[in-house]
């Protein structure tokens, strides 16, 4: 492949993540006027009420003072907040502020409590930053990049909510004072919050370019494919080519997995043989084909599946990323991943990790009669190949770091980044290996209980379950799978109009109802009530 259409490739991914973004972003903020923005959501660019901060602030004031929790309030908190709603100033606001973060350390260790004061002295900071306080300001600066922070750690890399928090935190950057001596602060002067934000974006156009989405880039010609030099046979003894000196010369890309220093550790009888043997890396199919054979599937699931394939452009082997697909139960995140590697034609396992409490995947000692190999060299051993993947199927509902037996998290972790993959210790061998080959795609649920050391290892993509006009896809997907099991497909002929129809009452979601109904469908086709 040609650099251009390497960055084609890239490019195209990312307008169709900025636009799936860009269209989330909008209806985020579509705000009813009768209620004040969240935090969050003035954070990430949603406008205050009329435009204006002071508005803003009294209702937000009248709005806090009207809450379930407002009677637990002190008696002080209660008369700030109804002075700030009165006449919102800087100096009322930095009130509310202080007396709400004293009530934070009252509080402790009650969470809720904490969380709700503590939601309570961020808005006052910024709408003291706002307001006209410089040094209020500097707070909300702390306010915005905590945000950003929090953000880019979740794993939700969402560039376009992203985007507007930085223009935020460049906003009341610029209403800082840095190093100055302290001066009466002017309670006339207002910040337009929308004259501001607009100086923010121009700032930010200048110094990142990534406010506006990516153009698309001019169709290339068709690329030449470079032809490989040809290998230099030497001839053997009857004059014929010999064609084991052209495949040494050829030299196929490989892994060692099984490195020779093994041998004196007396390995198991199943990998005695591959040790110190280069195994085979499978070629990077061709991304487009790929492409279209898992969007013909699956036409709900476009902008995804380019951002999938965005990550795969510029590789010469198969592999992945260490992918999460994320969303609701039934929406066909395993059998994605499944035929993303079946697409590459590499070897894979689904690995269940539902209830898994221990650290096995990773191999158990030697030293027991019970010993065997991590599941990552087992899956190249059986195969023979350098290459593999392995799809971690509900890996939010393994058990939480801290079993007496190791967890299956803590060991995903272990092996999350390629460089400690390519010395990865193999409790069943006693020994270093090599499963660099290796690729993780996982699929979760829910990345909550996820966040931390596992989730910052991988990219994580939302699935969005399939629609209601997706349903003569899904359906003839569905029979697809019935076919493969078949020893003669034939035997299953397509859904026929009738049979689609009486699908109707499927309304998209989850898959799983959808598929019992399609098995349904086919059993009733031997009934004699039923027969035509």
């Amino acid at each position: 492949m040609t650099d251009d259409v390497l960055r084609r490739a890239r490019r195209r991914a990312r307008i169709e993540t900025y636009r799936d973004s860009e269209a989330r972003h909008r209806r985020a903020m579509a705000i009813p006027p009768t209620r004040t923005a969240t935090l969050d959501e003035l954070l990430v660019g949603a406008q205050p009420l009329d435009g204006s901060p002071i508005e803003d602030a009294r209702v937000w004031a009248r709005e806090v003072l009207h809450t379930p929790a407002a009677p637990s309030f002190p008696d002080d908190l209660h008369v700030a907040l109804n002075r700030f709603g009165l006449e919102p100033t800087a100096d009322r606001a930095v009130a509310v502020e202080r007396l709400s973060l004293a009530q934070v350390r009252a509080v402790f260790p009650d969470l809720t409590a904490e969380d709700a004061y503590g939601e309570i002295a961020d808005r006052a900071t910024i709408y003291a930053a706002l307001l006209g306080d410089p040094e209020a300001a500097g707070r909300a600066v702390a306010i915005a990049h905590a945000y950003v922070y929090e953000h880019l750690h979740t794993g939700l890399h969402d560039p376009v909510p992203l985007r507007e928090a930085f223009v935020t935190l460049l906003h009341v950057a610029s209403l800082c004072s840095r190093d100055l001596p302290a001066v009466p602060v002017s309670h006339d002067l207002q910040a337009d919050w929308r004259l501001g934000r607009g100086n923010s974006r121009q700032l930010l156009e200048a110094i990142a370019d990534v406010t506006h989405p990516p153009e698309e880039l001019p169709a290339p010609a068709a690329p030449v494919a470079p032809q490989a030099p040809a290998p230099t046979a030497g001839a053997g003894p009857d004059g014929d080519l010999d064609l084991g000196d052209v495949l040494e010369r050829a030299h196929a890309p490989g892994i060692v997995v099984l490195p020779a220093e093994l041998e004196a550790k007396k390995p198991p009888t199943q990998v005695r043989a591959l040790i110190g043997k280069r195994l085979p890396l499978h070629p990077m199919p061709d991304l487009a084909e790929l492409g279209e054979s898992l969007t013909a599937r699956r036409p709900w699931l476009v902008p995804q599946i380019s951002r999938v394939l965005g990550t795969l452009a510029g590789r010469l082997t198969a592999g992945t990323p260490n992918l999460l697909l994320v969303g609701l139960p039934g929406t066909g995140k395993t059998e994605l991943a499944r035929d993303i590697a079946e697409g590459m034609g590499v070897p894979h396992l689904v690995y269940g990790c539902a209830g898994v409490s221990d650290s096995s995947i990773s191999g158990t000692s030697k030293q027991w009669s019970t010993s065997r190999l991590s599941v990552f060299t087992q899956l190249l051993v059986d195969h023979q190949s350098g290459d593999g993947i392995i799809v971690l199927d509900e890996l939010d509902k393994s058990a939480p770091p801290g079993g007496h037996n190791g967890d299956l998290r803590s060991a995903i972790v272990a092996v999350g980044e390629l460089a400690a993959r390519r010395r990865f210790f193999d409790l069943g061998v006693d020994g270093v290996v090599d499963v660099s080959g290796v690729s993780l795609i996982a699929t979760a649920n829910d990345v909550t209980g996820l966040r931390g050391p596992l989730l910052d290892r991988f990219t994580v993509i939302e699935i969005p379950p399939p629609r209601r006009q997706d349903l003569p896809v899904v359906a003839r997907g569905i029979l697809e799978s019935m076919r493969a099991e078949l020893a003669d497909r034939r035997w299953l002929a397509d859904l026929d109009a009738e049979e689609i129809a009486s699908l109707g009452s499927w309304r998209g979601g989850s898959i799983r109802p959808l598929r019992r109904a399609v098995e349904r469908l086919v059993a009733l086709r031997a009934d004699r009530r039923f027969a035509h």
